[in-house]
């Protein structure tokens, strides 16, 4: 889909390109990236703004949407392939979700954005003090080769090194 919208883009001198997702496919982001085993960057889930792509309509719930598509008179669309359960995202959508909400939070929606939004704040500055500490100890970088100082990764938390490790 990225790639359509980049390229349909390009083509019409777009700068901009602005997708739907709610906060409802946020907090399935959020979800999903937790049951894969991902580390704080993929917990935050969906960002508000990647390179061209902005989501404007990130806090607002898909009930909220189409309440206000309905109370306008908008047509919408729906892709029937999100009632098929064979897709993880879908199962967790009808599934997951409903169940949490039913059984033990009902706004676990907004609770697991929100938990989101929190993680990408702290990602964003964990990301930020690896790449100064990265500066400071890369001694050399070859084709190929990398040499970082031995004394200054073992001087930080094991969170910041496996950080500088992945830069």
């Amino acid at each position: 889909r990225y790639t359509f919208l980049a390229r349909t883009a390009a083509a019409t001198g777009c700068h901009v390109i602005a997708t739907g997702h709610t906060r409802d496919d946020h907090a399935e982001t959020v979800l999903l990236a937790l049951i894969r085993g991902a580390g704080a960057a993929g917990l935050g889930g969906i960002r508000p703004v990647t390179g061209k792509i902005v989501r404007p309509l990130l806090e607002a719930s898909r009930d909220d949407v189409l309440r206000y598509l309905t109370l306008h008179g908008l047509n919408y669309r729906v892709d029937e392939t999100n009632a098929d359960q064979a897709y993880l995202r879908n199962r967790v959508r009808l599934s997951l979700l409903p169940m949490l909400e039913a059984g033990f939070n009902p706004a676990i929606r907004a609770t697991v954005a929100r938990s989101g939004h929190l993680l990408q704040d702290e990602d964003s500055l964990l990301a930020g003090l690896a790449g100064e500490f990265y500066d400071r100890i890369a001694v050399r970088a070859e084709p190929g080769v990398l040499t970082l100082e031995r004394a200054g990764m073992s001087t930080v938390h094991v969170a910041l090194a496996r950080r500088v490790l992945r830069l």
